[in-house]
């Protein structure tokens, strides 16, 4: 911040500048530059600590400069209707993992990584394990979603148990480490 600092009042030294030259500044950041509230602050941090620690000429408190203020970014949030035309226009599989994510406010990778055992038919609910930030959290199951999710695990059974009977299915891969346990578990 020191080096655009310099260049902006015309790369005059700081010992030769002072407040007028700061406010002046922190204006231009907020006014041309259109910086982030926490960028104009880091900036006045950065003078403060030029001109009390290096220049030993403190500046005054009641520094006058326009203070930037970008308005917070509103979450674009989709109407009933929006949804609804969405919904219908996602083709399967995916259609589901849509609707997780709309009616029980799953993310991404939460959808992507939901077991059969994350949901909890019973309380209308699914676990989300290891989500943002690395929190487990429950979540409520949309009510619409209980027949569809039923018939998907129903589904999926039946393809595992032909899978299962299948001689020529060797299985799924496994990383090695997990393979080698698996091999561990089955000869005790």
């Amino acid at each position: 911040m020191d080096k655009s600092y310099i260049i902006f009042n015309e790369k005059k030294h700081p010992s030769i500048c002072h407040d007028k030259e700061v406010e002046n500044f922190l204006s231009y950041l907020a006014n041309q530059r259109n910086v982030a509230p926490r960028t104009q602050a880091l900036a006045l941090n950065a003078l403060a600590l030029l001109y009390n620690h290096i220049i030993k000429k403190p500046l005054t408190l009641e520094l006058n400069f326009n203070k930037s203020s970008i308005s917070p970014k509103l979450p674009v949030v989709l109407t009933k209707s929006e949804i609804s035309m969405f919904l219908s226009n996602v083709r399967e599989p995916y259609d589901l993992q849509c609707k997780l994510m709309y009616g029980s406010g799953l993310r991404l990778m939460e959808a992507i990584r939901l077991r059969v055992q994350d949901i909890d038919f019973d309380y209308q609910s699914i676990c989300i394990w290891q989500g943002k930030g690395g929190k487990n959290r429950r979540v409520t199951l949309a009510t619409e979603l209980l027949k569809e999710l039923k018939y998907q695990i129903d589904y999926v059974r039946l393809i595992y148990k032909k899978d299962i009977n299948n001689k020529v299915y060797a299985g799924v891969w496994l990383p090695n480490a997990l393979a080698k346990n698996f091999q561990m578990l089955h000869l005790n």
